[in-house]
């Protein structure tokens, strides 16, 4: 079978699996895929993009995968990495790990429109690494929350430890079906713009990962 067929056929399949009453697009494109996909969120004016990732591993940037990490920092909106172990979205709380940076407030926005469009839960999380940050990061969160205009809609919360393991066992614990996390621009590398707590997150998490670049366009803002 040609590899045009077998794309075509994949395709198919996986159209038919998602069940009737879905507005279904398919299109087979061939070329360097994290290019390719680029470009197609870019013409359909996508307001995410998903992509599949490894599992759990020891050097995040390898195992996060090339496409999963080149399209988290060039694609033209936010892009969602699903593990292997990732499950679908249904009625669990969606966590948006912060910091004191802009990525994290635009990460934020993101997070909450989503969150209401979903009518799930939003938690928002700032790991502090000692006792004597976490009454910084009670400010950060309290800060994040009046800049967006979340109101009581949000649930506030500071966890002590390394950020993204601290991060990651917080959604394992409370039931989080995505996170959402911010991350640098555009730049010439591509691990080092995704920044090592964003990847180290996409890559321990169970569930999937929302990366929200600070330079995401507002069609692109979810």
């Amino acid at each position: 079978m040609s590899s045009d067929a077998a794309g075509a056929n994949l395709l198919e399949a996986l159209a038919q699996e998602l069940g009737p009453g879905r507005e279904i697009v398919t299109e087979l494109k061939f070329g360097e895929p994290s290019n390719v996909l680029a470009v197609a969120a870019e013409q359909y004016e996508a307001e995410l993009l998903v992509v599949g990732s490894h599992g759990l591993g020891s050097v995040s940037a390898l195992i996060l995968g090339s496409v999963s990490l080149r399209l988290a920092v060039h694609a033209p909106c936010p892009t969602v990495i699903v593990s292997e172990s990732g499950g679908t979205i249904t009625d669990g709380p969606i966590l948006c790990a912060v910091d004191d940076s802009e990525e994290s407030r635009v990460a934020v926005n993101s997070a909450a429109s989503l969150a209401e469009r979903l009518d799930v839960r939003l938690l928002l999380a700032h790991a502090a690494p000692d006792d004597a940050r976490a009454t910084h990061g009670e400010e950060l969160l309290a800060r994040l929350v009046v800049q967006s205009g979340l109101g009581t809609s949000v649930e506030r919360v500071v966890v002590a430890g390394e950020p993204a393991e601290a991060i990651v066992e917080l959604a394992a614990g409370r039931g989080v079906e995505l996170i959402v996390i911010g991350s640098r621009g555009r730049g010439a590398l591509a691990s080092a713009a995704l920044g090592s707590v964003s990847s180290a997150v996409a890559t321990r998490a169970s569930c999937p990962v929302a990366i929200v670049r600070a330079d995401t366009p507002d069609h692109a803002a979810v």
